[in-house]
This record gives C-alpha cells, structure tokens and sequence, in this order.
C-alpha cells in the first residue's frame, strides 16, 4: 500500500541546512568586516599621499620653472594653504585643510594637510620662491 506522505515532493529547506547557511554566512561576515575596516583606512591613507604627491610635484615644477624663467607662482610670505591653492588649481579637495604656516623667503616649508572626518595628516613641503 503506498503512503501518500511518500509519494509527495519535499518543498523547502530542512531547519538543518537552514542553520549551516546562517553558520557560514556568519562566519564569512567575521571575517569579511575587519578587512573592509581596513581598506577604508588605507583610502584615506592613500588619499592623503596622493594629495602630498601632488602638491609636492607641483612646489618642484613651479620651483624649477620660478629658477630658469622667472615664471611661476610666488610662493615665499603666503600661508600654506594660499599657497597650496596657487599651485594646485583647485586647491586642496574638500574635506581636507592645509595648516597655516607662513613660506619663509629661501629654502622648504614644512605644512601639514589633515582630513577632517579622520584627523589623518601628512606633511608636505614647500620650496620657496620670490
């Protein structure tokens, strides 16, 4: 005598497969959640050397070009974010702020850029020119 129970297809998912999926899905996500911490310091890392790089690169080019052409931006007295300004041509992005130091008259200029949402900061240099 057939059972009709048997004959019926199963629809569904056991409670056991159920609790092995929410067991590996915790599991990755244990795991996953530090890492993604991680990547968004090293964004904001990145993203200050990159501003760094760019604003030292163009203190040289406008250094070089101030010393052999007397072309440029005039950098020595302004703050460092006027200055930082004046070499980039849009400034620092926002979020970020440059500190207030003044460029001396001959030499590098040591100032510092800070993120506001991090208060991450790096120091760029600014050489001189009258």
């Amino acid at each position: 005598m057939n059972h009709p129970r048997l004959n019926r297809r199963q629809k569904g998912f056991t409670l056991i497969e159920l609790l092995a999926v929410i067991v590996i899905a915790g599991t990755l996500s244990a795991v996953a959640l530090p890492r993604i911490a991680d990547m968004s310091r090293d964004a904001n890392d990145a993203a200050l050397q990159s501003i760094k790089g760019a604003v030292n690169t163009a203190s040289a080019l406008n250094f070089v070009s101030w010393t052999a052409t007397r072309k440029g931006v005039k950098t020595a007295g302004l703050s460092c974010s006027a200055a930082v300004g004046a070499l980039l041509m849009d400034g620092v992005p926002d979020g970020y702020s440059v500190a207030a130091n003044v460029v001396g008259e001959t030499g590098i200029t040591p100032c510092a850029v800070t993120q506001s949402a991090t208060q991450q900061s790096t120091e760029i240099r600014i050489r001189a020119t009258l």
